[in-house]
């Protein structure tokens, strides 16, 4: 289908920025942590997420506007997850695709849980059905 575009209805561009703002806000993001984190890559966030996960780190020291903000790993986490998951499209070139955001993160996720968290088997069953589920949904 190349050369098919969709546009969607300006509604739903504002219906996702007040899904995101709800997000942020129910699991506590300060705006400046958002914004510390904006500029960086799908593939950065990934990195961020999954050395969030491996170290377990109570804290991130984080540049931001010339100095160096200290934000709660918890904090961190929750904002990387929000982040990725708005993201557009990125390519995946072990898959030769690309995917959009909720489906990159929910791989990522699916991977580190099984590198870095030795999370509990029913735990990893969920993530990979949810998994499953976005990818049927968006794809």
């Amino acid at each position: 289908m190349d050369g098919l575009h969709i546009k969607a209805p300006e509604s739903f561009a504002r219906e996702r920025s007040e899904t995101l703002l709800q997000l942020r806000r129910h699991w506590h993001v300060r705006p400046e942590t958002t914004n510390c984190i904006a500029h960086l890559s799908t593939g950065h966030l990934k990195s961020l997420l999954q050395k969030l996960i491996r170290f377990s780190p109570r804290s991130v020291y984080f540049p931001f506007e010339g100095k160096e903000i200290t934000v709660s790993a918890t904090e961190m986490l929750a904002e990387c997850c929000i982040a990725l998951s708005a993201k557009p499209l990125s390519f995946v070139p072990d898959l030769p695709t690309s995917l959009n955001g909720i489906h990159s993160f929910t791989k990522r996720l699916v991977i580190t849980m099984f590198e870095d968290a030795w999370p509990l088997y029913g735990l990893v069953t969920e993530a990979v059905g949810f998994s499953c589920v976005v990818h049927h949904k968006f794809i």
